[in-house]
C-alpha cells in the first residue's frame, strides 16, 4: 500500500513510499507518523499539496521564483507557501524595459506605460514659473507646464515653444536706455559742476543773482558779507569781491552753456530711443549719443580754458 508522507511543520508533500506491513498482524499496513495513505491532489505549476487537519489541499509555492511589483516593475521575492504574486501586489509577468519619463504599471493583466514626471523641473506656461509634478500619471500639459525653462521674461508659450514677445521686449529694452541716458547725462553735469549735491547746485542760481545784484550796485550789505565770508573761506590769495564776483557769473555761464547742451543731447538720444523699432537701433542710439558727448564735453572743456 502506498503512504504519502508530508512535512511535519508545514504539512507540505515531500514523497511517496510502500507502507510496511505489520508484524503482529498480517494485512494491517503500518502507517507512520507525518504519512497518510490518502493520495494527494494534482496540482498545476507554482502550486504544491498540503496535509492539515486530516485531508489535503493545494496552495500556492512561489518560492524561488522573481515575480514583479505591479507599480513599479521592482524585482520581489516570495519566501512563504500559500502567499502569491497577487497577494504582495506583484505579478509573474516580466515588465517592459524602462522609458525615459515613463513608469510601468500593471493594469488589466498586461504592463503599461503611464508618464511619470515626478523630480523633472518644469515651468508653468503661463508665467515661466517653476512648478512640479508629484503624482505618477500626470503629464506637462495636465498642469499647464513645460520642460523648457523660459529664456526671459519677455518670451510668451506659443503653439508648444517660447516665443520672444518683441513688443513687450523691445519696450522694456527702451525703459532701461532711456534710464540709462538720464544717468549718463546727470553724471556729466557733476562732473563739471564738481559735485553731485543737486541742492548744492541748485543754490548756485541765488549765488549769480546775488553777484549780478553786486555788479549793479542793487546787492544788499549782507549778500555782500556772504560772498566776503566765502571769500576768506576760500583762501585764495589775491581774490578779491570783485574778482570772486566774476569768477560766479563766469562759471554760471559756463555751466548753462554745458547743461543746456547736455540736455539738448539727452532729449535728442531720448526721443531717437522712442522712435526706435528694434532693439539693434536703440543700442545704436547710446553708442552715437555717448560717441557725440564726450566730443561736445571735449571741446565744451577747451572753451573753458
Amino acid at each position: 500500500m502506498n503512504i504519502y508522507s508530508f512535512d511535519r511543520e508545514t504539512g507540505l508533500f515531500t514523497g511517496i513510499s510502500l507502507a510496511d506491513e505489520s508484524p503482529l498482524e498480517p494485512g494491517v499496513h503500518l502507517i507512520p507518523a507525518f504519512a497518510t495513505p490518502i493520495a494527494p491532489p494534482d496540482c498545476a505549476a507554482r502550486e504544491r499539496p498540503v496535509f492539515r487537519d486530516g485531508k489535503w489541499s493545494v496552495v500556492a509555492d512561489w518560492r524561488g521564483v522573481d515575480v514583479f511589483d505591479m507599480r513599479t516593475g521592482d524585482t520581489k521575492s516570495i519566501e512563504e507557501i500559500g502567499v502569491s504574486p497577487a497577494d504582495i501586489g506583484a505579478t509573474s509577468i516580466a515588465p517592459p524595459a524602462s522609458m525615459d519619463r515613463k513608469t510601468r504599471v500593471f493594469a488589466d493583466t498586461e504592463w503599461k506605460y503611464v508618464p511619470d514626471w515626478r523630480g523633472i523641473p518644469l515651468f508653468s506656461i503661463t508665467d515661466g514659473s517653476a512648478v512640479s509634478i508629484t503624482d505618477v500619471g500626470k503629464a506637462p500639459e495636465d498642469i499647464g507646464a513645460t520642460d523648457k525653462e523660459r529664456p526671459s521674461p519677455f518670451y510668451k508659450w506659443v503653439d508648444g515653444s517660447w516665443a520672444l514677445d518683441a513688443v513687450a521686449h523691445l519696450a522694456a529694452i527702451k525703459a532701461d536706455a532711456t534710464d540709462r541716458i538720464a544717468i549718463f547725462a546727470k553724471s556729466k553735469r557733476a562732473m563739471i559742476a564738481g559735485t553731485s549735491d543737486d541742492a548744492e547746485i541748485a543754490g548756485w542760481s541765488n549765488k549769480l543773482r546775488i553777484a549780478q545784484a553786486i555788479v549793479v550796485g542793487t546787492a544788499t550789505d549782507g549778500e555782500k558779507a556772504a560772498f566776503q565770508a566765502e571769500i576768506t573761506a576760500r583762501g585764495i590769495k589775491g581774490e578779491t569781491l570783485e574778482i570772486f564776483v566774476q569768477k560766479v557769473i563766469t562759471n554760471a555761464a559756463f555751466y548753462a552753456q554745458a547743461v543746456a547742451l547736455i540736455d539738448g543731447l539727452k532729449r535728442r538720444a531720448q526721443d531717437a530711443v522712442s522712435a526706435a523699432k528694434t532693439p539693434d537701433e536703440v543700442s545704436a542710439v547710446l553708442d552715437s549719443m555717448k560717441s557725440q558727448a564726450e566730443a561736445a564735453f571735449v571741446q565744451l572743456m577747451k572753451g573753458a580754458t
